[in-house]
């Protein structure tokens, strides 16, 4: 009977082990400190993770991720393969830079991106494949669009400033 339990626990371990698990889906909401968010996760074999968050005005949002995969006498530690991220559906950008070092070699794979939201409730999934156990982290950054009236200020200010140092400089010429 023990011997049975203990063959179990190996072919359990095994099989997470060659990543062959299934694909995993989580949701979590974004939680805004000023005017950032972080997200980020441990993840294993296929995944599909989708953080949701509320804008309570129009704003535009920069997006990145980050994943870093290293490999150290023929060990792979870390690699995403099929990295990506969709922002409310249109996805961001994708770039990968190599780096080594005495005796281990590294990929960084970033994806950024951003889009002028209008304010509700939007998404952002982040999905790939992980070999074996891996993370990536990322941000979220807001920071609000102007409305038409401020543009309008602003430029009735610009005027006024123009108007006085023209003033100024008929008087200063007389």
């Amino acid at each position: 009977m023990k011997l049975k339990s203990i063959v179990a626990a190996v072919a359990v371990a095994a099989t997470l082990a060659t990543g062959a698990s299934t694909a995993l889906a989580a949701t979590s909401t974004l939680t805004f400190i000023g005017n950032t968010a972080s997200f980020g996760s441990n993840v294993s074999g296929s995944f599909s993770d989708t953080y949701n968050f509320s804008l309570s005005e129009d704003s535009f949002a920069g997006v990145s991720a980050t994943s870093v995969a290293l490999k150290f006498i023929g060990f792979d530690m870390g690699a995403i393969t099929s990295f990506a991220a969709m922002l409310d559906g249109n996805a961001l950008t994708s770039t990968t830079s190599s780096f080594a070092g005495v005796g281990f070699t590294g990929l960084v794979s970033l994806l950024a991106g951003g889009k002028t939201l209008a304010s509700g409730s939007h998404a952002l999934v982040v999905s790939g494949f992980a070999p074996t156990g891996a993370s990536y982290g990322g941000n979220v950054t807001i920071s609000p669009v102007p409305e038409p009236e401020t543009y309008a200020m602003l430029l009735a200010g610009l005027g006024l400033i123009g108007a006085i140092a023209r003033r100024r400089n008929g008087k200063a010429d007389s």
